[in-house]
């Protein structure tokens, strides 16, 4: 946050130096009425460049935000998945001892297939009578989303995504 608010200071210090320039090379005016107008122009391209400079800073960070939201979704997909042909596998599972094996091994492969590394991710399967529900969690710093908007005080590294998927038992 700090680099940021500096950087924005940086650049309005350059921005006004270019307008303090940019005002000295213009010719005097030669009337009084000119001279208002003149006067009036100047404050008013200072207000120009600081909204300018806002509103790029707001477009910057709602385009970061898009954009993250955007492979985010695309790896939840990947987790949903995971999770579902985790739940199809353990439904279809035939012994209780192979059945967390081959669950993990099933999930971690299609996970693998969406770029989603296999490191902290938890699998946590519940076996109902006639259903079986699978749960994975995937710690965000195991995906390859970029931190987009961590510079901006909007940390994600902290976050998991988890998702449920149920198998019917055949």
């Amino acid at each position: 946050m700090k680099n940021s608010c500096l950087l924005l200071l940086e650049i309005l210090q350059v921005l006004n130096s270019l307008a303090k320039v940019t005002h000295r090379k213009l010719s005097p005016p030669s009337r009084r009425r000119d001279s208002a107008l003149t006067t009036i122009g100047k404050s008013r391209a200072g207000v120009i460049v600081l909204e300018a400079i806002v509103v790029t800073t707001l477009l910057v960070i709602l385009t970061l935000a898009i954009l993250q939201w955007s492979i985010l979704m695309m790896t939840h997909q990947g987790v949903t998945a995971a999770a579902s042909e985790g739940a199809r596998t353990a439904a279809r599972s035939v012994f209780a001892t192979s059945q967390q094996l081959d669950t993990e091994a099933t999930v971690f492969a299609v996970l693998a297939a969406h770029g989603v590394s296999s490191a902290g991710t938890t699998v946590s399967i519940v076996d109902h009578t006639t259903y079986i529900t699978v749960q994975v969690t995937v710690p965000f710093a195991s995906t390859s989303i970029p931190e987009l908007l961590a510079s901006f005080g909007l940390p994600m590294s902290s976050r998991s995504l988890q998702v449920m998927a149920a198998g019917w038992k055949t």
